[in-house]
């Protein structure tokens, strides 16, 4: 586990804001999935997670926020991703999932 991630949730009405700093390594999507699983469960109708502040995001991370996209679209919700780092985007990119996830700057 990367030391300093932290995990911030900003709530409006039955929307959500994820806010990470830090790295997301296989331990921190771990919290990730579950985090955004728990909103899903509260009935939250779109969590936005924040990536402004991640350098780091492997592939564990990204597994999180497909998994998340998929229950929350299976209870008529839905995840964004909002400012993802340069390094993030990139892998973004690189794997195609910036076509699969809705990406906000």
């Amino acid at each position: 586990m990367v030391a300093g991630t932290s995990f911030r949730t900003e709530r409006d009405g039955r929307d959500a804001t994820v806010i990470i700093e830090g790295d997301v390594d296989l331990a921190e999507a771990e919290r990730l999935q579950q985090l955004i699983a728990d909103l899903a469960d509260e009935g939250t109708r779109t969590v936005v997670v924040d990536l402004q502040q991640v350098g780091f995001m492997g592939s564990a991370g990204l597994g999180a926020l497909v998994s998340g996209q998929n229950r929350l679209s299976e209870q008529g919700a839905g995840l964004r991703v909002r400012s993802p780092s340069p390094s993030v985007r990139r892998v973004l990119e690189l794997t195609a999932l910036d076509k699969v996830i809705v990406l906000d700057d």
